[in-house]
């Protein structure tokens, strides 16, 4: 039976005290000695000021902030209501703190909930980035882990080097984010957009993805093994030395995006993952390592081409300026590696068709790669080789002209049988 035995409150600066305090009053998420009343009419003071974007003014901005400051906000929230809870989002707002200094601040299990760290919508005629600047709270390096971050507005914020294991992401904003060296293992991401963000040499093993968007987002030297990126939208994402091991990308969108030396494996769930289409655009696929990963799931038939062969047929760059001739030659050796790579790991699990499709295409890159170079023989050769069989991907059309040529032997001689029987 639990005791109801009175917790006096602490009087001096014991944690231990003020923690069995904390949780008498059940506010279990507090660990600090309550801050001074200097330090509390100083955060009255600051809490009050009236926030202005247009200006670029916010109550706490540039101020350094301690847990024990964060906590004691919270428990004063809004006339004592305390924080936030998930269910209460559409009637209440979370904490604003935008502008705060909390870098390597340790805010490990503290209901966030709603917490507001960024500007949501840029006022007109601003330019984005620095509006978005001013107000971004500041969180490199700190420590949040198990935090309730659940609807949370961190768009543009700088979270490098952050603890976020086991953090409670379900539904919050981080559009456009820094990531760089975060830690997201295990963390819930559940429905999270973080649409544009850069989550470079970031440690998402396990992490739960589930319906995040991550629209043009930046993945570089990732870890996502075991994550599970069921249903994520990755349309436009650039995924480079990104890590799948044993991860679910079930449903996953990747149309248009670009995966440089992506490890999957056996363990890897492939299941009807869509690779794009025309009018959303294609995946690129460049260097990939399928380690065994099950392929069956992907409908090879409706993809018509890779996004690296797409890129070829550009005759411009991303500027609008004209490719130069060795940029072209470039991307036409660059899609021919990839389509020929993903050929190859068709049939090494029994694809033949589709296999033979990619295959072809590869080949027909070549050829135009030929005359780009001026190797004219070799481009006459291969012209009359696809013309003839196919380059023998296709055998029957090579038996049909085979019969057509017969045809014709046929004919001009029975023409000119019939011609020297009139001479006679």
């Amino acid at each position: 039976m639990q005791s109801t035995k009175p917790v006096p409150r602490p009087t001096t600066g014991d944690r231990q005290a003020w923690q069995a305090y904390w949780k008498y009053c059940q506010q279990a998420w507090r660990t600090e000695p309550e801050i001074s009343t200097t330090r509390q009419r100083e955060l009255t003071v600051l809490r009050n000021r009236q926030a202005d974007s247009e200006r670029g003014i916010y109550p706490f901005q540039k101020q350094r902030l301690s847990r024990a400051d964060v906590e004691w906000l919270l428990a004063t929230h809004e006339q004592g209501r305390g924080p936030v809870l998930p269910r209460d989002v559409e009637s209440r707002t979370g904490l604003d703190l935008r502008g705060a200094n909390l870098a390597g601040a340790n805010l490990a299990g503290l209901p966030l909930t709603g917490l507001v760290g960024s500007l949501v919508t840029v006022p007109p005629r601003q330019d984005e980035y620095e509006a978005r600047k001013k107000a971004a709270i500041h969180l490199e390096g700190a420590n949040l882990s198990g935090t309730h971050l659940e609807y949370a507005h961190l768009e543009g914020v700088h979270m490098e080097g952050a603890c976020l294991e086991h953090a409670r992401l379900q539904s919050a904003s981080m559009d456009g984010a820094y990531l760089e060296g975060a830690n997201l293992q295990h963390a819930d991401c559940f429905e999270a957009s973080l649409d544009g963000a850069w989550l470079w040499s970031v440690h998402g093993e396990e992490a739960r993805l589930w319906g995040a968007s991550m629209r043009e987002a930046q993945f570089f030297s990732t870890h996502l093994e075991r994550a599970d990126l069921s249903e994520v939208k990755l349309d436009g994402a650039e995924l480079m030395e990104v890590f799948l091991e044993g991860a679910n990308l079930k449903h996953a969108c990747l149309a248009d995006a670009t995966l440089y030396r992506v490890y999957f494996d056996y363990a890897t769930q492939l299941l009807m993952v869509d690779l794009g289409d025309d009018a959303r655009g294609l995946a690129s696929l460049s260097h990939i390592r399928w380690g065994e990963a099950d392929i069956d799931g992907i409908s090879w038939s409706r993809f018509p081409m890779l996004g690296n062969e797409v890129e070829v047929y550009q005759v411009t760059d991303h500027n609008g300026a004209p490719k130069s001739l060795k940029r072209r030659r470039g991307d036409y050796r660059g899609a021919i590696t990839a389509t020929r790579q993903l050929a190859r790991a068709l049939q090494a699990q029994g694809f033949d068709e589709e296999a033979a499709y990619f295959a072809l295409r590869a080949r027909r890159l070549e050829r135009t790669l030929f005359f780009l170079r001026g190797r004219w023989g070799a481009f006459l050769y291969a012209q009359f080789s696809d013309w003839f069989n196919a380059y023998g991907y296709r055998p029957e059309r090579g038996i049909f002209w085979l019969i057509i040529g017969v045809i014709i032997l046929l004919l001009s001689k029975r023409e000119a049988r019939r011609e020297k029987m009139r001479n006679l």
